[in-house]
């Protein structure tokens, strides 16, 4: 199984790209993030597991982070989409019913919103707007993504609701409060050296049992949300204030330069520093 990292761009964790896939069949992937990918012209298939859809424009289609998914391009009429990719964290931060649409298992679940129907009348709109304001970076450009984003979600959790005949997979309830308990507890301790240990002992669980209920619920370990959250943050200080780095780094939590210098680059694709040089002071008015 090929499971591809997913390296966000903004100082949120949203990503919107266009993308033509090739005319053969390449190998399925998994990845981290969630997704949503929006048909908006010519033709193809889009495989998920064992299930194959026919694909026109107008069509769209949900994948979480455990069910491998490709598309592939009619040879005459190539399909092109606009996908985006999005952290679970997002959607939980603000309401974790958000979620339900994608906590799904793979062999019940229909990935696919026909075209014409009322939600991928909506939907387009909309992934448009992320697309634009995301490759655009105007004003308020995070702001106006985020948000919709977020409508993009609800109009998606409406939906499979309202399907007949769906069964929309319900996270458990306790499984929703305890993800609620461990995200407001990385919020509160983020800049401190927190670790499993200190999670699982907040959450009443040991700590081999933490670290399989988040990667069950969010996709990716424990460690690595923690790591994109301090590395936001830098990002934050990095573009709106003139403050040492060494500050930022030991303010955000790392515990050396060199790990915090290697981190950056990993995820952010450039170093600290040039980050800073490419982003101007404005992105301070800019928020999560």
């Amino acid at each position: 199984m090929r499971r591809l990292h997913i390296r966000y761009d903004h100082q949120i964790p949203i990503n919107a790209f266009e993308w033509t896939p090739k005319a053969e069949k390449e190998p399925m992937h998994v990845h981290e993030s969630l997704e949503i990918g929006a048909c908006v012209s010519g033709k193809g298939r889009f495989f998920f597991g064992e299930k194959t859809y026919e694909v026109g424009p107008g069509d769209l289609f949900v994948v979480n982070h455990r069910e491998e998914h490709i598309a592939e391009s009619d040879p005459e009429q190539p399909s092109s989409y606009i996908f985006v990719n999005f952290d679970p964290a997002l959607l939980l931060a603000e309401d974790e019913t958000l979620l339900l649409p994608f906590a799904y298992s793979p062999e019940r679940f229909q990935n696919h919103i026909p075209a014409g129907s009322p939600a991928s009348e909506e939907l387009l709109p909309l992934m448009r707007d992320i697309y634009t304001e995301l490759k655009d970076k105007r004003e308020g450009y995070l702001t106006a993504a985020k948000s919709s984003m977020l409508r993009v979600c609800v109009v998606i959790l409406r939906h499979f609701s309202a399907s007949p005949g769906h069964q929309l997979q319900h996270m458990e309830s306790e499984t929703r409060r305890k993800l609620g308990q461990a995200i407001a507890f990385v919020e509160t301790n983020g800049y401190e050296n927190i670790g499993l240990k200190q999670l699982a002992s907040h959450l009443g669980m040991t700590p081999s049992g933490a670290a399989r209920f988040w990667k069950h619920a969010m996709g990716y370990g424990f460690h690595h949300y923690v790591t994109q959250r301090r590395i936001r943050e830098a990002k934050k200080a990095l573009a709106s204030t003139e403050r040492p780095i060494a500050d930022i780094c030991f303010d955000c939590g790392f515990q050396s330069l060199a790990t915090f210098y290697r981190l950056f680059k990993t995820h952010v694709g450039v170093t600290p520093q040039q980050y800073r040089n490419e982003h101007p002071l404005r992105d301070i008015f800019e928020n999560e």
